[in-house]
């Protein structure tokens, strides 16, 4: 027998979204939500979908969504 697994509900400011935002554009000078991508390009303009690609991609859509009040 199945059984659906149990669902957490978590509240999340917008600080607690901003926070990693702000980690990782204080690790990364001149990188923010406009210009991301270029920081995963290897030399000849490829993208490079490593696990922190998309971490990055997912906290930065996060922060969006949330922005706009989705």
């Amino acid at each position: 027998m199945k059984t659906k697994p149990k669902v957490t509900v978590v509240d999340v400011t917008m600080d607690d979204l901003r926070a990693p935002v702000r980690e990782f554009e204080q690790a990364h000078p001149g990188y923010d939500r406009t210009n991301y991508l270029d920081l995963f390009r290897d030399e000849s303009g490829e993208l490079n979908e490593t696990d922190e690609f998309f971490r990055v991609s997912r906290m930065y859509r996060r922060l969006i969504r949330a922005e706009a009040g989705r």
